[in-house]
């Protein structure tokens, strides 16, 4: 009897490492009977029952799923993209050769590693939320895409200890970002003084189409 599939959840894919749960009938309790795949991408598969398989997704990372976003058709951008569109870029760098954001700002806009230096970190992430838990001074990157679910206006904020600049491609369909930034945020938290104001928060408001994928 061949297996049939009643629900799948979460239904928009995300960053390697995220669970999918699979649920139905005809499915072996023995893990390794079961195979998956979303997109021709492979799911490995960390448990399962006759009724429920719960696997592992893989990152597409390739042109496997042209239509992973919404881009221009340009294979380089479709590289940068995951099922659905989701997941970020993520890189964590020392700040031993970074002298000021200005000059960070460039060695990423330039892929200069004289500047950058070896990243300490690099992945995917869900989101773009960072605790504050390294030790000493590092900066971090996060790129990737948004996509507009329906036309309007969307507002963008952040919140950072020191500084934070988020950049935002003009152009549907390019990874060429602005050379001004959306949002820059200045805020030095002073080492005598650490609790004497919160952090602070800056945002900024765009017009967005639907469906379209803008670089970030």
């Amino acid at each position: 009897m061949l297996p049939t599939i009643t629900s799948v959840s979460p239904t928009v894919g995300n960053l390697g490492g995220q669970n999918l749960t699979i649920t139905g009938t005809g499915f072996s309790a023995y893990p390794s009977k079961n195979s998956v795949s979303v997109g021709g991408v492979p799911c490995q598969v960390v448990s399962s029952s006759n009724e429920a398989i719960t696997c592992s997704l893989g990152p597409t990372n390739s042109t496997s799923i042209p239509k992973a976003i919404s881009t221009n058709g340009s294979t380089t951008d479709q590289a940068n993209g995951f099922l659905g569109g989701a997941g970020v870029n993520y890189a964590r760098y020392s700040l031993s050769s970074i002298s000021s954001m200005t000059n960070f700002v460039l060695g990423v806009r330039t892929a200069n590693v004289s500047i950058l230096g070896t990243p300490q970190e690099v992945g995917y992430r869900a989101d773009l939320r960072e605790g504050d838990y390294y030790p000493g001074s590092y900066a971090q990157t996060w790129n990737g895409y948004f996509t507009a679910p329906s036309d309007g206006s969307y507002t963008f904020r952040g919140t950072a200890d020191d500084e934070f600049r988020f950049y935002l491609a003009q152009n549907y369909g390019t990874t060429t970002l602005n050379n001004d930034s959306l949002i820059n945020c200045t805020n030095y938290q002073l080492m005598n003084q650490p609790y004497s104001y919160d952090f602070y928060t800056a945002e900024a408001t765009v017009t967005l189409a639907a469906g379209k994928s803008f670089y970030f």
